[in-house]
């Protein structure tokens, strides 16, 4: 049996309020890790877990490409949807490591 996708206003704005909240939840998991280790010798501890804002602008951004995808996909190409649901998904798992 094939399965068709929902193109009704109900399913795309289903799909749109799913797409937003994964993207979201992706940012509130990531939040916590954004930083990498400083090597700073004439402090002690020497090595020191800092956060810039370059680190927290791209966790914020990284969604917002599956999201572009999906949004133009529901109105324009099918294929570009599917494409940018893929991306969210191995976005989201990947952030779960």
């Amino acid at each position: 049996m094939h399965m068709k996708k929902i193109d009704t206003k109900i399913g795309k704005l289903v799909r749109s309020i799913l797409a937003i909240f994964l993207a979201l939840l992706f940012i509130a998991i990531e939040t916590p890790n954004i930083g990498h280790f400083v090597i700073h010798p004439a402090i002690s501890p020497a090595t020191v877990f800092e956060s810039s804002f370059h680190d927290r602008l791209m966790v914020c951004l990284w969604p917002v490409i599956p999201l572009i995808c999906i949004f133009v996909g529901m109105f324009r190409e099918p294929l570009l949807e599917h494409i940018g649901w893929g991306l969210l998904i191995i976005l989201f798992v990947g952030g779960l490591h």
